[in-house]
């Protein structure tokens, strides 16, 4: 016999919730780290500040990764969820008419 797996929904849903929700926060720090190195700019030019934009610029993109995986897997959690929880309903039906039928 497999071994049976017990899940709760409702927590792997919030945790899904919690993933988004911190793809979200950083998201609007790199707004505002953007916002920052526009600043930067207009005080440091020259090749000097070029090359630094270029650079902040690529380390700020970086985080785009970390979003996209946070999204990714909320996305996983939040519809394995939403599946399991389903399966978990048709079977408490089929039972509870099972019990009428006897």
């Amino acid at each position: 016999m497999g071994r049976i797996i017990k899940i709760n929904c409702k927590k792997v849903y919030e945790s899904g919730n919690k993933f988004e929700k911190e793809a979200e926060v950083i998201e609007q720090t790199q707004k505002e780290i953007t916002k920052i190195g526009e600043e930067i700019a207009t005080i440091y030019q020259g090749e000097d500040g070029h090359n630094f934009q270029v650079s902040f610029n690529k380390h700020i993109s970086a985080f785009d990764d970390i979003v996209e995986f946070l999204n990714d897997k909320a996305f996983i959690l939040k519809g394995s969820a939403l599946e399991h929880n389903g399966v978990d309903n048709n079977f408490n039906e089929k039972m509870k008419r099972r019990d009428i039928d006897e």
